[in-house]
Parts: C-alpha cells; sequence; structure tokens
C-alpha cells in the first residue's frame, strides 16, 4: 500500500487552490447541483476508460490551466500504471457525497466510491471543481469517511 500513499501525494499537488487549513463541510443532498455531479461522473468514467485503454485523457476547457499543465500524457500514464499495479483495473464509481469549504464556496468537492478489480478496499475518486465548474483538482486515495 506504500505505492498508493505515494500516488496519493502526487495527485493530491493537482489542488492548489485548494486551501487544506479552511474546513470542509458536507453538503446536504438538497445543496449540491446535481449537474455538477453529472459532470464530474462523466469526467472521471471517461478520463478512467480511456486510460485503461492505452491512452490518455486530452483536457480542455472542462479543466483549469494548473490541472491541464499537470496532467501531462506521461503523468497519466504513469499514474494509472501504479493505479493498475496496486488495484488492478478501474472497473466503476458511484456517487457517493459532495463537499465545499467552508467561508470559500468557490470549491466543491465531489466524492466517488470506486472499484478496481484487484482490491476490495474503499478507494475514493475525487473531482474538485471550482467556482466557474472547471476540473480544479482530482485525485485517487483510500477511502476516509469524512474530509475533515
Amino acid at each position: 500500500m506504500k505505492k498508493l500513499t505515494i500516488l496519493t501525494t502526487g495527485l493530491c499537488l493537482l489542488i492548489p487552490a485548494m486551501s487544506f487549513g479552511q474546513e470542509l463541510r458536507k453538503l446536504a443532498e438538497n445543496e449540491v447541483e446535481q449537474g455538477k455531479i453529472a459532470f464530474a461522473e462523466e469526467f472521471a468514467s471517461e478520463y478512467f476508460a480511456i486510460l485503461k485503454s492505452g491512452s490518455s485523457y486530452q483536457f480542455g476547457d472542462e479543466a483549469t490551466n494548473d490541472v491541464k499543465n499537470q496532467m501531462t500524457a506521461e503523468y497519466q500514464k504513469n499514474i494509472y500504471n501504479q493505479l493498475k499495479t496496486n488495484l488492478g483495473d478501474f472497473v466503476s464509481l458511484e456517487y457517493a457525497e459532495a463537499w465545499a469549504q467552508s467561508g470559500n464556496q468557490e470549491l466543491n468537492i465531489v466524492r466517488f466510491s470506486s472499484v478496481f478489480d484487484k482490491t476490495t478496499q474503499k478507494i475514493e475518486v475525487r473531482v474538485v471543481l471550482n467556482k466557474a465548474g472547471k476540473i480544479a483538482g482530482f485525485f485517487i486515495t483510500p477511502w476516509r469517511d469524512s474530509l475533515n
């Protein structure tokens, strides 16, 4: 599991706009914009399907410049190879919940519970969206019940 920890650390770097010093608040279901969930789910599913096929995801206007610059084709392939070695191939994901920063509603965190074919461990896929609805962060980590 050491390699997954290293992978998680690397992917956390994709969230430069997110201040970890601020408290996060879980959103009630009536506070969650369904369009943001659908967007995040479509992105994450497509991202993994493309990587699973051996290609890399081509980021466009749906992501911030920081994400586009960090997520090079080589970086994506390296990350997926590490995931495949440690967890197996990506199988599926399911929406779990959404969070926002208290006092800074400009970032929404959409969490998915995901399945990989070589592990029974619960794995989180997290998509962070900025105020404009663009992908401002994306990472994979072992599941935690709370972000606080």
